[in-house]
């Protein structure tokens, strides 16, 4: 027999080999992702989801008549005393529960003073 020639096992045993390095090289690039000099990037807030109030809050929200484009001109909630900037990028209302737009517009709109 020609002991050039593989057999099954010593390929198979290569094969595995081979994997095992190409798995580690995947782990170790992983490793080394470049990210922003001022750290990792920031999820940009969803300030459209509703999902975190109850029923009680969202039946509020109806209530009050809250739209996120205001039909009054001049009255929107950017404007109004009530409209408070979140540190996260949204908007809030003190009170509304949820984000608001600052073009929204809702029955408890108060002029600043």
């Amino acid at each position: 027999m020609n002991k050039d020639k593989m057999n099954r096992r010593a390929f198979l045993q290569k094969l595995a080999g081979s994997g095992l390095v190409a798995a580690g090289a995947m782990i170790t690039l992983s490793a080394c992702e470049t990210r922003p000099a001022q750290g990792p990037a920031k999820k940009k807030a969803d300030c459209t989801d509703l999902s975190m109030l109850t029923p009680a809050e969202v039946k509020t929200r109806e209530a009050l008549k809250y739209v996120d484009v205001s039909p009054k001109p001049g009255q929107t909630c950017a404007t109004c005393k009530l409209y408070r900037k979140l540190p996260d990028g949204c908007a809030g209302c003190t009170v509304l529960k949820g984000p608001v737009a600052a073009s929204g517009w809702c029955t408890a709109f108060a002029v600043r003073g």
